[in-house]
């Protein structure tokens, strides 16, 4: 994002600055080639099953603690 100096001249206002679509909508964006989106999209997929893991490991370890404290009393 190296356009920040370009954008700046463009933006009005005092109280905050803001910059109108008129003066942007010929801006051109760009993205990343297919294969580097797919790798990218993979990443994120692979990060979202640690994630979604990660957050089993609380439920995981109540149930062990109410199994071990229920076999303690009934067993002992």
């Amino acid at each position: 994002m190296n356009d920040i100096g370009k954008w700046t001249r463009f933006s009005t206002g005092s109280t905050f600055e803001s910059i109108n679509s008129a003066d942007i909508k010929d801006a051109r964006i760009g993205y990343p080639k297919l294969n580097e989106q797919n790798l990218i999209g993979n990443i994120l997929e692979k990060m979202d099953s640690i994630i979604a893991a990660n957050e089993q490991v609380p439920k995981l370890v109540i149930k062990i603690v109410k199994n071990s404290l229920v076999n303690l009393l009934l067993f002992n």
